[in-house]
């Protein structure tokens, strides 16, 4: 009966230092940041953010003016962005993908081909 005792103290007491040492403050988001710039930046346009599965409802619009620069939190997944406006009038989705705690970056250049980064 002693040694039962023992042991499932032995046992409690592992098991208490097993679950307390399992908890910590890590930063774990499902979010990470969209990060988007234009160098050109003479023609105002129209920013539309689509779910990856849903290319008819955005889930994000926003017009740009002046200096283009633009900062988005998302969700972890995939997304596409339509851009129009300025002198072309509908340029092509570009898809991407946001990963928890990192930032997505897409430049477009000044004939506004998309490049994607991601840190």
């Amino acid at each position: 009966m002693k040694n039962l005792k023992t042991f499932l103290l032995i046992l409690f007491v592992s098991v208490t230092c097993f679950v307390l040492s399992g908890c910590s403050d890590d930063d774990v988001s499902a979010t990470g940041e969209l990060f988007v710039t234009f160098q050109n930046s003479d023609a105002a346009l129209s920013l539309r953010i689509y779910a990856i599965d849903n290319e008819e409802t955005p889930i994000y619009t926003t017009q740009l003016q002046g200096p283009k620069e633009f900062k988005h939190k998302l969700i972890a997944g995939n997304y596409m962005i339509n851009l129009m406006g300025g002198s072309i009038h509908n340029i092509t989705k570009i898809g991407f993908q946001i990963r928890s705690n990192t930032r997505t970056s897409i430049h477009y250049n000044e004939n506004y081909s998309p490049s994607i980064l991601y840190k």
